[in-house]
């Protein structure tokens, strides 16, 4: 079968405009790409952090023993201190937010 002329010239311009839609698409996905990794790595100036230093209570042992009579013992004789002035204190740093 024969070809036509015409059709084979139309081939060759639907090829190149194909083949350069992808290298635009590539150019451009490339150039996005490092214009938002740049972009990215720039400083943005926020607020700054505060950090608060609160002392945490460290968890005391209620017994040195396995015994389960003298753990028992411990326990009973235990008091455990009002978290009031905690409160307060949490209280007090909350306002000043």
């Amino acid at each position: 079968m024969k070809q036509n002329k015409n059709n084979e010239g139309i081939t060759h311009i639907i090829i190149m405009l194909l083949l350069g839609a992808v290298a635009l698409i590539i150019v451009a996905s490339a150039g996005a790409y490092y214009f938002l990794k740049l972009r990215g790595q720039q400083y943005i100036p926020t607020q700054p952090v505060q950090t608060y230093n609160y002392a945490s209570p460290t968890p005391v042992p209620i017994s040195k023993s396995d015994i389960t009579t003298d753990i028992q013992k411990d326990l009973n004789t235990t008091t455990v201190n009002p978290v009031d002035s905690s409160l307060n204190q949490l209280d007090a740093a909350s306002k000043s937010l």
